[in-house]
């Protein structure tokens, strides 16, 4: 199976963006609103995700995992140049403010802290949460 690898990333508004194969992503995700962000296979989050704050309805604010999502803190990525802003937001691995996250898939653990307008674990989607 194929995996593709990003880092730092940005992603547009009205984009609506769906990672169908395995991604993994090291330092930060950017999201901008309005944007619906679907990851429906295995995603690899080393870093944090933080969106831009909005008062948007929230149909056109979410952050959608449905397959596998494994999750690593700041302080795992590389002690490089890129990385040495995120490696100061330890235990965050959300900020969505405006925005909806939803987990149906599997979750092994989510390292660090949560933030949304909502959260929701659907299906058989179960985890630990640390931070």
């Amino acid at each position: 199976m194929s995996q593709t690898t990003f880092t730092n990333i940005r992603i547009a508004p009205n984009t609506n963006p769906t990672f169908s194969s395995d991604v993994v992503i090291n330092g930060v995700v950017y999201v901008e609103a309005p944007n619906v962000v679907t990851f429906t296979a295995r995603a690899t989050v080393v870093g944090l995700i933080v969106t831009e704050d909005n008062d948007l309805p929230i149909e056109t604010c979410q952050l959608k995992f449905r397959g596998s999502l494994e999750t690593g803190g700041v302080e795992d990525l590389p002690d490089t140049e890129e990385f040495a802003a995120v490696k100061e937001h330890t235990g965050t691995f959300l900020l969505a403010t405006g925005f909806v996250l939803t987990v149906a898939g599997n979750v092994g653990m989510i390292n660090g802290l949560v933030a949304a307008d909502q959260v929701t674990f659907r299906g058989t989607a179960e985890g630990s949460m640390s931070g």
